[in-house]
């Protein structure tokens, strides 16, 4: 038994040295040459073990090079990736009347697999890619309050306009994703405590039962209300619906870039309610009710103080206020 394992240890760490041989030959022939910057992408994404969503974003991000590529009459490879490409692809962006976020978004994706490319032998310029930076607009998105999720809490609701809103609030005391808390079942409660394998990143998040989450359990008398079967978009016309009902009907004025034009536009509150805004919710309620930053930060996943107050919804003249309160203004 000893000697089969030792066998098949010795095997495995032969293929393995076998791998990365037959890997860096592809490297060193490649080592000086170029490749069409659509077709490699799209090759990443076919062989990549990552989620559909991932893969999608890459395809999308191709597609967005051919149409490019159809517009300059050229096919880009990454040979051509200069600073005057990047100049030209940006601008192209925006003229397809993309939002500046979005257009964030695919830069730094594309870096991303130039930096791939390049790992892989083919010709490109690292420290260009390290040189080009183009800054992310502030996400101005909404938080409901405690006094607005008890009025939710409190409305009365039958079928699927109460599972919609309980799943919600699970979301609002959970900081869970909307993928985890639509697909929950018993066995993630147990002993006072939520446990949950996330969907979207593999990490186990175990957190306490907030007291509105355990009324939400006692109220539907067994868990089978916790599978939700419709659609996303149902989900969100549903709790936009709900909202505005409990009079969650506060101005909220949004201002971001779209295209080559500078949007403003007002809103009211219940308008800019949707799913993810129950994980939104749950982060900025913890911070505010005093819950340390780093143990927050272990149920979103936010890797950086930096991405974490990016994340939550902290106005200004609600900061103003809080403020008001701290002896250095009393």
């Amino acid at each position: 038994m000893f000697f089969f394992t030792l066998l098949k240890s010795l095997f495995s760490a032969l293929l393995q040295t076998i791998i990365q041989f037959i890997r860096r030959i592809r490297r060193y022939s490649r080592k000086g040459k170029a490749v069409r910057v659509a077709i490699f992408i799209y090759d990443y994404a076919n062989k990549s073990k990552r989620g559909i969503a991932y893969k999608s974003h890459l395809r999308n991000i191709a597609r967005k090079l051919e149409a490019f590529e159809q517009h300059i009459k050229k096919e880009i490879t990454t040979s051509d990736i200069s600073e005057q490409f990047f100049e030209e692809f940006i601008h192209f962006l925006k003229s397809l009347n993309l939002r500046l976020n979005t257009v964030v978004n695919i830069v730094t994706k594309l870096k991303m697999m130039l930096r791939r490319a390049n790992r892989a032998g083919y010709i490109v310029d690292p420290d260009l890619l390290a040189d080009i930076r183009i800054k992310q607009e502030e996400v101005q998105c909404v938080y409901l309050t405690v006094y607005e999720l008890n009025k939710l809490n409190n409305l009365q609701l039958k079928s699927t306009n109460a599972q919609i809103r309980d799943l919600f609030l699970i979301g609002c005391f959970t900081a869970m994703r909307y993928s985890d808390y639509t697909n929950l079942t018993a066995d993630n409660f147990a002993d006072g405590k939520i446990r949950k394998l996330t969907g979207k990143t593999d990490e186990r998040v175990v957190l306490p039962i907030h007291p509105i989450v355990a009324s939400i359990l006692d109220r539907n008398k067994n868990f089978s209300f916790l599978q939700y079967e419709k659609s996303s978009q149902n989900f969100n016309t549903v709790i936009k619906k709900l909202c505005r009902r409990v009079g969650i009907v506060d101005k909220v004025f949004k201002e971001y870039t779209k295209g080559f034009k500078k949007i403003r536009k007002s809103y009211k509150k219940w308008e800019l309610v949707a799913s993810h805004t129950a994980r939104r919710t749950a982060a900025t309620n913890m911070y505010l009710a005093g819950i340390p930053v780093f143990r927050i930060m272990l149920l979103t996943g936010h890797k950086t103080e930096e991405s974490f107050f990016r994340y939550i919804q902290i106005r200004k003249e609600e900061n103003a206020v809080v403020l008001s309160q701290h002896d250095f203004f009393v």
